[in-house]
């Protein structure tokens, strides 16, 4: 009789080892599992962001150069109108080209850099593009009349300004052609990352973050827009790994997987 009751503890401790063996088994395989899943989730979507970062930025490059090739065609134009008529520069007659050429304003210099006479549409004009008109590079262009400056500007607000400098034939002195969109609609034509982002919640995707190595300039969690990325914890210690590596982060908080590739101009993180 002992030796039956001994045996039966002895099955029921086997049964029950057996059985939290079996069970730590499936755990560990059903967490290596999930862990696979979302490590292939991220990176599905961190391919798909990268690839479109890429493709937004091309977009952009290219619209952004057609505008700055057109600044400067303008300058040519009134560089020819100006060495045609041979009169006295006015107001008057660069309102005349600005409006013929559809452009926001005009600005003529002399050889030192000095305002001549300008003409604009709006707001913009020498006192606020002083920075860059001032430029050397700029201000080269006088000294070497075939020598073309164009850049582009973006002010805080998110207005842009295509800008050319091209020297006069007349005689030594720069013709500065300007082109101002605002915030609003260069926020509109150009495509944003952001865009992009928004349409993945942070519940079911997870926080979605691209930044350019110092700001985070889109994430599916709009407070984090405009950050620094120095100062957002997670972020730092996931940069610190290997790209494209699936690590383990925490703060105070909570703990999280994460993983970062690097674009050509952007950080992308999940």
């Amino acid at each position: 009789m002992k030796i039956t009751k001994l045996s039966r503890r002895k099955t029921q401790i086997i049964v029950i080892t057996a059985g939290l063996i079996l069970f730590l088994i499936t755990i560990v395989y059903s967490v290596k599992t999930d862990i696979k899943a979302v490590a292939r989730q991220m990176d599905e979507t961190l391919k798909y962001v990268k690839e479109q970062c890429y493709i937004y930025n091309r977009y952009n490059e290219a619209s952004q150069t057609k505008g700055l090739m057109r600044a400067i065609e303008n300058a040519q134009q009134v560089n020819r109108n100006l060495t045609y008529t041979k009169d006295e520069v006015t107001e008057n007659k660069l309102k005349i080209y600005a409006e013929e050429q559809r452009l926001t304003g005009i600005i003529i210099l002399d050889a030192n850099g000095k305002v001549k006479c300008e003409y604009s549409t709006d707001d913009l004009n020498s006192w606020a593009l002083q920075d860059e008109i001032q430029k050397k590079t700029v201000l080269d262009v006088a000294a070497h009349p075939r020598k073309t400056y164009a850049a582009s500007i973006v002010f805080e607000d998110g207005a842009q300004v295509d800008l050319a400098a091209y020297g006069r034939s007349d005689e030594k002195g720069i013709i500065i052609t300007f082109y101002h969109t605002s915030a609003e609609y260069a926020r509109n034509y150009n495509l944003t990352i952001q865009s992009l982002l928004s349409g993945y919640d942070t519940y079911s995707s997870g926080m979605l973050v691209v930044t350019n190595g110092k700001n985070v300039v889109a994430s599916n969690d709009e407070d984090l827009i405009g950050q620094s990325s120095g100062g957002i914890h997670i972020i730092q210690q996931v940069k610190q790994k290997p790209a494209n590596k699936l690590v383990r982060v925490s703060d105070k908080k909570c703990r999280y997987i994460g993983r970062m590739t690097k674009g050509r101009d952007y950080y992308v993180y999940r």
